[in-house]
């Protein structure tokens, strides 16, 4: 069943206070992916409903990503909700994401295929709630494509839906936003440690082009090794994205991240919280 919610304002980096975060990471936490036990894809192509609870989960879980980073949530609207569905169905009955779909794909339709170019996708999922964390993290996408996607300041009116062990996140829905400085994953201010992902990533709409990132533990002063490259270029008001690579893990505590280039200089501070602790 689609539903349609409301974006929230962004949240400022100072209301992101530590129990403000352990208890959002909390609520997703204990509030599970919403998902029922069928992974059954239907034979005819027709409409499918993924269940209302597990949308809800999802945006869930989205929208903490996104106040983590810094940006508006986003709601979602009934037709991005069936784009998303159809999206889904035809992956699942065809088992493939491949970077574009064939016409002879069965359940294959004109507004599918556009449809298809404008998400997000995943096999062998088991919840839309999954996926978005997939997305978000970013583990096996090495040009944070995902994860600038679901979290570019400027998204609203997002499909989330899932058919059998498929998973589509449609994201063609854009309300004119102000820019922020930038967007940075984990953002500045406390982030939960088991939300952590193996690749950080920094993006702004300035050049990234040959960026110095240094990053050192606030406590002892000392550098923590990172390497990073350029994820995506952007250009002309499009965001580029450095994805930062740490060499060693990062323990709870707090870290000072500095990124030089060209096209600017910018310092945050992220504060990796262990909320298991937290909630003792």
């Amino acid at each position: 069943m689609a539903c349609d919610e409301k974006s929230a304002p962004v949240s400022e980096e100072a209301s992101r206070s530590v129990a403000a975060v352990c208890e959002r990471w909390l609520e997703v936490e204990r509030g599970g992916d919403g998902a029922s036990a069928g992974l059954g894809v239907p034979e005819i192509c027709d409409e499918v409903a993924t269940e209302a609870s597990e949308v809800s989960a999802a945006l869930a879980r989205l929208n903490a990503s996104r106040w983590l980073a810094g940006v508006a949530e986003v709601g979602t609207l009934a037709a991005h909700q069936r784009l998303a569905e159809q999206v889904a169905l035809m992956m699942g009955r065809n088992r493939s994401v491949a970077p574009v779909p064939e016409r002879t794909w069965a359940c294959y339709t004109e507004e599918t295929g556009t449809a298809y170019r404008w998400t997000s996708h995943a096999l062998g999922v088991t919840s839309v709630s999954q996926a978005v964390t997939l997305f978000v993290d970013a583990s096996d996408d090495g040009t944070l494509a995902n994860r600038m996607w679901m979290l570019d300041p400027v998204l609203d009116g997002v499909g989330l839906a899932r058919v059998g062990d498929a998973a589509a996140v449609y994201v063609r829905g854009y309300v004119p936003r102000p820019a922020p400085a930038f967007v940075a994953y984990p953002g500045p201010g406390p982030f939960p440690a088991t939300w952590l992902p193996r690749l950080w990533s920094f993006a702004s709409t300035a050049s990234l082009e040959g960026a110095e990132v240094v990053v050192t533990d606030a406590l002892s002063g000392l550098v923590v090794p990172f390497s990073n490259y350029l994820a995506q270029v952007g250009g002309e008001g499009s965001w580029a994205s450095l994805a930062l690579v740490p060499e060693a893990s990062t323990p709870p505590g707090e870290y000072l991240v500095s990124v030089s280039t060209v096209g600017g200089r910018w310092a945050y501070a992220v504060r990796v919280v262990d909320c298991a602790a937290e909630a003792l």
